[in-house]
């Protein structure tokens, strides 16, 4: 891309380039190559005014870390806690284990289940009821 003006707020790029610290202190990328990765089909809020949507702000997390500065704060600091755990459980012997949210069979006692259907397979699935903590040590 030659210049700027084909991007638009929204648009999501790649750049590659060297990080530096500029001469007013900032963290910087001297980019020397950009690629477009995705167009923004829409404009997000103009940020003077802000998103009022809150219904919006929910769905569309990015545009809520655009938009609010203190979630971005909480997302990293919610990131450090998970890791800070992780490691200590793991350093204990622990083991995380992964489980299915969508399972081919209803469980979960006599709990109404949530249905939704796996459109490739062509196959109803059911998500599960409690994700329930076991651990053993």
């Amino acid at each position: 891309m030659g210049t700027g003006r084909a991007l638009d707020l929204g648009d999501l790029i790649g750049i590659d380039g060297r990080l530096r610290v500029s001469q007013t202190g900032e963290k910087t990328i001297f980019a020397e190559k950009l690629t477009m990765l995705c167009k923004s089909l829409a404009q997000p809020p103009e940020k003077f005014h802000g998103a009022k949507d809150v219904e919006m702000l929910l769905r569309q997390r990015s545009i809520d870390l655009i938009y609010n500065e203190g979630v971005l704060d909480r997302m990293l600091k919610r990131t450090r806690i998970i890791h800070s755990i992780r490691q200590t459980l793991s350093g204990e012997g622990f083991v995380e284990v992964e489980t299915p949210v969508l399972h081919a069979v209803a469980g979960g006692a006599a709990a109404r289940p949530f249905i939704t259907e796996h459109n490739t397979l062509g196959i109803e699935l059911f998500m599960r009821i409690a994700s329930n903590c076991t651990s053993s040590g």
